[in-house]
Order: C-alpha cells, then structure tokens, then sequence
C-alpha cells in the first residue's frame, strides 16, 4: 500500500503560507489555479495555519502536502440562499475535487455551518474523479461530512440530479483514504462509486439526529465502499448504514466498533423489497458488545470483547 503515496518527480512546485514574504501564495485556492494554467504536474506544500476559504479543484496530476496542523475550513450549507433559492448540498463542500491522479496528505478539512437538524446538509469534500489518495488526513462535519461520486441520476422526484460545480463526469470512480479521520453525524460517508478506507478511524458526533455513518448508492459495476482495519467510535448510538439508493454496497472487514453501535447494525430505509441488491456486510469484526443481525445482512466471524 506505501507505494500508492510514492510521488514522483513533479515539474512544478509552489508553495502556500501565511507570510507572502516567504510563500507563492497566501491561499491554496490561488496555488490550485496557478496549477491549472500549467500543462504538467504540480506540488503544492502547504504551511500550517486555518485557511477561511472554500476550495475547488479541477487539475488532474496535483499533489497537495501539508505541514502539521493545516486546516481549511468553510461554512456553506444546503439551506443558505443562492438567488433566493437553497443552495443544495452538492455546493456546500470546502474542499470539491472534480479530477484524477490526485494525492492530498495531512490536511484537514471542516465545514463548521452546524448540525444538520439546523442548517441541512453541510458537506466537507465533495470528490467527483478517479485514483484520487488521501493520507493522513482529517474530515470534520455533521451532516454528510464526505461525498464521493458519481450521483445517482435523478432525484426522488425523476429530475436529473448533478452539481453545479462539476465540470468532467466519471462514470466510475475509485478513492484510497489511508490513517484518516472521519467524523459526522447523518450519513457522513454518501454517495457511489469505490471508495477504500484502510486504518481509518469513523467518529460519529453528537447531535438531535439519528447518526448513521454510510448511505451509499452503488452503480451496479462498482464494488462500493470497504473499510479496512478501521476503528469506529460514537459520542451517541450510531448505526452502520442505509441504502440511499438501490443498489448500495458497503463492507466492513476487520474492524472495531465500540459500545454505541446499534444492536441491530444497520437500516434498510424502507426498501425491503430490495433487500436483494443491497450489500451490507461484516467479516471478522470486533464489538465491544454482542450483536444481532437480520437475515439480509452478511455477518461472519463476529468477535465480542
């Protein structure tokens, strides 16, 4: 797995700080659109410090490194008014990446709007791409902290459903978190497409909600989302998922989950009859308390503490 982060030689380099005197840019918005009028790959080294701005990337072959302690924080949330109408979620990330061939290490990343039960959606990274790694790094938010596409096509009520900020669409797409954070509450971990979290820890916060940490919506090609060796933890009970659309697919293999998982594991969000095409399972698990699964869901090697 080390080999995935080994970074090649990069035609440019820029740095990003707090002093102008001593950096290229003082935001990483302005290294990222440097970056984009170059042809080649790019470096941008990041000093520590909070960065106030809402990021958006679209340059493929990027490398972001960060100094410890490199935050980048935002505020927009689903509710907020754009032209008198709401934002949505799908523009509320701080940190949209809409690219491939992209690594980011030891960044965090927050949208600080609030809980959901107030302000709605509130989304931290919105990733829309392929090959895309994250390293190190932290993700803070409440309601849907993570966003991985691709969306599913079309709303509940049939219209087309995609953001306005992409500008390139993946049919499928694939994303490595490796010894991140993630926390949330509602669905903190949504969308499509392959996405696998080795050694990661899952945190889920309090708030009025119910705290689930997946709701995936798998294109039939896609394997879904796997979590590896990760650690989950909750400040209140969480459950481990639900379908957000059929089919949805979600794994959790060799991981530790402690007092505040819900006995019952998981949800089906009212699509029983669909129960078939969702794939929710559990291999060689530890549980700080016993645990009961319904038929439908794929639980082997349970262990209890």
């Amino acid at each position: 797995m080390a080999q995935l982060f080994e970074t090649t030689v990069r035609a440019l380099t820029v740095t990003v700080g707090k002093d102008p005197q001593k950096n290229d840019f003082v935001t990483l918005q302005a290294a990222v659109d440097y970056a984009a009028n170059t042809k080649g790959s790019c470096r941008i080294e990041v000093g520590s410090g909070v960065y106030q701005e809402t990021v958006k990337i679209y340059h493929d072959h990027l490398t972001i490194i960060c100094e410890k302690d490199t935050v980048l924080q935002g505020r927009l949330s689903a509710n907020q008014l754009i032209a008198g109408n709401p934002r949505g979620t799908f523009q509320t990330a701080t940190l949209f990446i809409n690219s491939s061939d992209v690594l980011v290490e030891g960044l965090t990343v927050k949208n600080t709007a609030g809980s959901g039960d107030q302000v709605g959606q509130a989304v931290a990274v919105y990733l829309e791409g392929n090959d895309m790694y994250f390293k190190d790094c932290r993700f803070d938010a409440y309601q849907d902290t993570l966003c991985l596409g691709p969306l599913p096509p079309q709303t509940k009520e049939g219209m087309p459903l995609i953001s306005p900020w992409c500008q390139k669409i993946y049919s499928q797409q694939n994303r490595f978190f490796i010894h991140c954070v993630i926390s949330g509450t509602v669905d903190f971990i949504f969308g499509g497409g392959d996405a696998y979290f080795d050694h990661c820890q899952l945190h889920c916060k309090h708030s009025p909600q119910h705290n689930y940490i997946t709701a995936a919506a798998t294109s039939a090609e896609a394997g879904g989302f796997v979590f590896a060796n990760c650690r989950i933890t909750g400040e209140k009970a969480y459950a481990l998922g639900r379908p957000w659309r059929i089919p949805a697919k979600v794994r959790f293999k060799r991981c530790h989950f402690d007092e505040a998982l819900v006995e019952v594991g998981w949800s089906d969000w009212g699509k029983t009859p669909q129960r078939d095409q969702v794939v929710f399972a559990e291999h060689d698990c530890t549980y700080t308390k016993p645990q009961q699964r319904a038929a439908w869901i794929d639980m082997k090697g349970m262990k209890v503490e």
